[in-house]
């Protein structure tokens, strides 16, 4: 499935209807219904079925999706429920348009699918795939559970590191910064050269050969945005033991 276009942060308006129906003649006029604004997220995938429009709301968390035959059938029920226009849409030419199984290819192998948690496989997937938000609630998932402490920093860690890139997408450099300062942190403190078989220092260095341009002023925001390359995870042959 490859996504063919999306819309990040989106703020759309729901309500400000005005009640229809029957009222007696000496019934007060109702007020209409309150004004909500939100984020959306909303993108369309290509599937051999069709075209999928999918949204999501980032401060519920909830969404939905639907099929059509054509992008623009996509494009249009995207329009009604959103009011998205054509100059609105983003055709991302990075590694978000690559798919989710080109996103596996050389990352892990069946040994590392049978000895770790299904939530860190699934995260690869969705970070090479450049789905940062995705991975991020993938991870956070298995991070809440029951798991040993070594595992939860590192999983923090590399939350974080996911969603610095997320905080770029969305244009909140300041916040990418204090992710990725947060992520080194954590990494620093858990002390492992190779964790759950990726190797932190070369995972380091990808993260910092993306990220350190947010640290040449005071005021990230003051910056430009160069053309980033975010990290590929890929893990060694070896399984790691992990706590």
């Amino acid at each position: 499935m490859r996504i063919i276009k999306q819309v990040l942060a989106k703020t759309v308006e729901f309500g400000g209807e005005q009640p229809s129906g029957w009222l007696p003649m000496t019934s007060a006029a109702p007020l209409p219904t309150p004004l909500q604004h939100t984020v959306v997220d909303v993108r369309i995938f290509e599937t051999d079925g069709g075209f999928i429009l999918e949204w999501k709301f980032r401060d519920t968390n909830d969404g939905n999706d639907s099929l059509h035959q054509t992008i623009e059938e996509a494009e249009t029920e995207a329009a009604h429920r959103f009011a998205i226009e054509a100059s609105d849409w983003e055709v991302s030419g990075d590694s978000r348009n690559r798919t989710i199984d080109e996103a596996k290819i050389e990352s892990y192998n069946d040994s590392h699918i049978a000895a770790y948690p299904v939530e860190y496989i699934a995260g690869i997937d969705l970070y090479n795939a450049g789905e940062f938000h995705a991975a991020h609630d993938v991870w956070e998932e298995r991070w809440m559970g029951e798991v040993g402490p070594q595992e939860k920093l590192f999983l923090q860690a590399m939350i974080q590191s996911a969603v610095a890139f997320h905080h770029l997408d969305i244009g909140r450099p300041g916040a990418a910064r204090r992710m990725h300062q947060m992520a080194r942190e954590k990494f620093a403190r858990l002390g492992q050269s190779v964790f759950m078989s990726l190797d932190l220092e070369e995972y380091q260095k990808q993260l910092d050969q993306a990220l350190l341009w947010l640290w040449d002023a005071a005021d990230p925001r003051e910056l430009v945005q160069p053309e980033i390359i975010p990290p590929k995870i890929r893990l060694l042959p070896q399984i790691s033991d992990f706590d």
